[in-house]
């Protein structure tokens, strides 16, 4: 039985690097496990949320007046009303979600700012949301020929979504049992976070979050049941014995 390991250093960065690797090592793989840490509730993700990252730059050039009714001609005015319009964008369900992750503006002394530089990042659950999520953005963003404000914006999909396939789903209930018979918590959830298994061939059977429980990661905060390291290896131990015969006890 062979079994290997991928240490990946760019996981933040979308996996710009490494995506090209992680594709080609999981077509030649039976199975696919993420030793990403779990939450309290011992879950093994199935399916993982997609991550674009947009740049919006927003410039006001003085002397010019619009004569569309009601579109903003003040640069805070006009990027306060777009990020609230992105803030709406999140839903309750959490198949989009958006977070805004740097704000500067410009100006000159005591002047109203003239400049300004936007970033957000959209996670979003479907393949099929990536167009209509960009194009609601450009929507969003849009100004009249004769608006004194104009915008550029840069986008880049880092990530797609990888959806819980059949092969999948059958591979989570076989290490389910597993888990069950050994008496160790586990519980299938979505990946609200987008990971490098997005990467991962879709027809491939793939299980992230099988690392031990913790919390707070990025944070001062983070931690680690150690108890949890104990019972998530023995689980690891066991799906690769079991894995050289399909997971046949």
């Amino acid at each position: 039985m062979k079994c290997g390991i991928l240490l990946i250093s760019d996981e933040t960065a979308g996996g710009r690097t490494s995506k090209g690797l992680i594709g080609d090592l999981s077509n030649k793989s039976k199975y696919v496990i993420g030793l990403q840490g779990a939450g309290l509730s011992g879950q093994a993700t199935t399916s993982f949320s997609g991550v674009m990252k947009y740049n919006v730059e927003i410039k006001y050039a003085p002397g010019k007046l619009s004569k569309t009714k009601g579109e903003q001609t003040d640069l805070i005015s006009f990027l306060t009303q777009k990020i609230n319009a992105l803030r709406k964008m999140t839903t309750k369900d959490e198949d989009v979600s958006v977070a805004i992750t740097s704000i500067n503006t410009q100006g000159l002394d005591e002047a109203t700012p003239d400049f300004a530089n936007l970033n957000f990042r959209i996670r979003f659950r479907s393949p099929d949301l990536s167009q209509q999520l960009k194009d609601q953005i450009y929507k969003t963003f849009e100004v009249s020929a004769t608006s004194p404000i104009k915008v550029n914006i840069s986008r880049t999909l880092l990530r797609l979504p990888l959806m819980e396939s059949e092969a999948t789903a059958s591979f989570y209930e076989q290490v389910s049992k597993v888990a069950k018979n050994l008496e160790i918590r586990l519980q299938k959830e979505h990946g609200t976070s987008s990971t490098s298994l997005c990467h991962v061939s879709p027809d491939k059977p793939v299980l992230g979050n099988l690392g031990p429980i913790s919390g707070g990661m990025g944070t001062r905060n983070e931690y680690v049941v150690r108890d949890s390291l104990l019972d998530r290896s023995i689980l690891l131990a066991y799906l690769i014995y079991l894995s050289a015969n399909d997971l046949k006890e």
